[in-house]
């Protein structure tokens, strides 16, 4: 995946773990919804991770996840 449109993984209420494996080109903040409600996990590379926790604090995502670096 190089982008992440906005609404892209609307209504997956049952999502729990994202894994990104490189730094998305374009990331709009409304690609992880409120009805993602489930998401516990967001596993980035570490070299964006600082990238990665901008983009998801301004989105519209649950703040009871936690930003990881590496794959599960």
């Amino acid at each position: 995946i190089t982008t992440m449109e906005a609404y892209a993984l609307d209504d997956m209420p049952a999502l729990k773990t994202l894994v990104f494996l490189g730094r998305v080109t374009s990331y709009n903040a409304n690609a992880i919804t409120s009805t993602c409600t489930a998401i516990e996990k967001i596993y980035v590379p570490s070299s964006a991770l600082s990238y990665y926790r901008g983009k998801f604090s301004s989105s519209a995502i649950s703040t009871s996840y936690t930003i990881l670096t590496g794959t599960p």
